[in-house]
């Protein structure tokens, strides 16, 4: 199987950024990008610049790259223990998400819309470390850890109940091999988010939870009918 995020590279390099500059943030601050938050923003750059695939990607690269400017504001202040949980969160999160979104295109069998699905994550991962930095501050939902592999228990159970259909779309998705794959890989990521979770305060720790419970909901509501 394709890496998730050598797949999110390939959908983001095929489809093209193309207003990443000062144009696409369309005299707005960080700040105020944020505020907008993802859809917000989202739509005002639909407004300006459309709503094509390529465009929607753009946007949310945009929103992405604005809420991890002001989270490295705050971490790159912090102590070099700090930047490190940063940095594998980043990259922990990041993979999670990213499976499954695989798992998600396997059972949609495919289609254009993934370009825009992948190009999400980034924007969701930063969202999730500006509750670490305090760069976001909203209340949040409790978590706890079994949460998530609940989920994934249910996400797995309905897959299976649904192999038939799922292999059908195989050419074009990538079938049951590949979700079976991804689901692995992303408890074996899960796995590690917990120990850096299990160390954070515990808001900071519900929005690693909760970040992976969302991305949980990217592939079980692609889920085909019975």
């Amino acid at each position: 199987m394709t890496t998730p995020v050598l797949i999110a590279t390939l959908l983001l390099s095929q489809v093209g950024l193309e207003r990443t500059g000062p144009e696409g943030k369309m005299g707005m601050t960080d700040r105020q990008i944020l505020a907008l938050g993802q859809q917000g923003f989202v739509d005002k750059y639909s407004v300006k610049f459309g709503s094509s695939t390529a465009d929607m990607v753009d946007a949310f690269e945009i929103y992405a790259d604005a809420v991890k400017r002001l989270n490295d504001q705050v971490f790159t202040k912090q102590p070099a223990a700090t930047r490190k949980v940063v940095g594998t969160l980043r990259v922990r999160l990041t993979n999670f998400r990213n499976e499954m979104c695989d798992i998600g295109r396997a059972l949609s069998g495919g289609g254009t819309m993934w370009h825009i699905t992948y190009s999400e994550t980034r924007a969701d991962v930063e969202e999730a470390l500006a509750v670490k930095s305090g760069v976001i501050k909203k209340s949040l939902p409790r978590h706890v850890v079994s949460d998530v592999p609940k989920a994934l228990d249910q996400l797995a159970k309905d897959t299976r109940a649904n192999r038939e259909d799922v292999e059908s779309m195989k050419e074009s998705g990538g079938g049951m091999n590949e979700i079976e794959s991804s689901l692995k890989l992303a408890r074996k990521e899960y796995a590690e988010i917990v120990k850096i979770a299990a160390k954070l305060p515990r808001r900071e720790s519900d929005a690693m939870l909760g970040f992976c419970i969302a991305a949980v909901l990217v592939a079980s509501e692609q889920m085909v009918d019975e």
